[in-house]
């Protein structure tokens, strides 16, 4: 197991260029957004431009500027509409799993939130979820590339949502995004929370980690989904979730992924101090993991 980080936490290091920003932060292991537009807005070329993820060319001097730079790609992160035109969708996907086997990362990203303000019947989107999601795996038959469903939102955080995208897909190449900040979120109690990652710590391939300090009195009844998260949210170190427990719940299992680091608290610290927020995150989870 080894520290990452999300490709959005780069934005809060003072530097404009990526590769300059993971020294900066002292982490050598990226999740990388795989947009609809297939290229690297967060890391240029030397011409200046984004790689392009779409051609062989492209993923060619993306890979060999992160061997120079010593830096690998942990996941690709989509943000999938599986509410929307499925065949787009899975054409979408299969393209960010040759590119994540080209790279070398183990595992997308996948979301699986209805993007819509509708009331949806749940049990007719997971029907959508899981046939994406078998269509894009049948599609990248020789890769071991794993899709990981984020736990996120209203619908993707429900324990039996997840469990029914899982027994739907039936391979192990479905699996998890563990976020870790999430169902605590949702409103679990913290000891649910840990029970819950325990039980489907089994299909993690991928991970967020974010922190949350509740008032004491709130930590352990069960509270309404995002109840005041803005106010509570907080650097890694500095929350109810102790990160070594989740660590050691993942190596129980065999995951030797990484603890990708997601500080959604980053916010709030003044602009000048936010890279020293963001490094001692990153130092706390290297020692989490040992």
């Amino acid at each position: 197991m080894y520290v990452s980080t999300r490709d959005a936490m780069l934005n809060h290091t003072g530097h404009t260029d990526g590769w300059s920003a993971l020294k900066a932060m002292n982490v050598s292991a990226v999740e990388l957004h795989f947009g609809r537009e297939r290229r690297t807005d967060g890391f240029k070329g030397a011409d200046g431009q984004p790689y392009d993820l779409k051609t062989d060319a492209g993923l060619k001097a993306f890979q060999q500027k992160l061997k120079s730079e010593n830096v690998r790609v942990c996941a690709l992160l989509m943000g999938n509409n599986f509410g929307g035109d499925l065949n787009e969708e899975i054409r979408w996907g299969v393209d960010a799993v040759r590119a994540a086997e080209a790279l070398g990362a183990p595992a997308v990203r996948v979301d699986m939130v209805p993007h819509t303000k509708e009331k949806i019947d749940v049990d007719a989107f997971a029907t959508r979820c899981i046939e994406a999601a078998k269509k894009i795996i049948l599609e990248t038959p020789s890769s071991k590339v794993s899709l990981a469903v984020e736990n996120h939102g209203s619908i993707s955080n429900r324990p039996e949502f997840l469990q029914k995208i899982f027994d739907g897909v039936g391979s192990a190449r479905m699996g998890l995004t563990l976020d870790t900040g999430n169902f605590y979120w949702y409103g679990h109690p913290i000891d649910e929370v840990y029970k819950t990652m325990e039980r489907f710590a089994k299909y993690a391939r991928h991970t967020h980690v974010k922190n949350i300090k509740y008032p004491e009195s709130e930590r352990s009844k069960q509270r309404e989904m995002g109840w005041r998260y803005g106010d509570f949210v907080c650097p890694i170190a500095e929350g109810d979730i102790d990160h070594a427990r989740v660590a050691k719940i993942l190596k129980s299992v065999g995951f030797i992924g990484s603890l990708c680091l997601e500080d959604e608290s980053i916010g709030k610290a003044p602009k000048d101090q936010q890279l020293a927020v963001l490094k001692r995150d990153i130092d706390h989870l290297k020692a989490c993991v040992g």
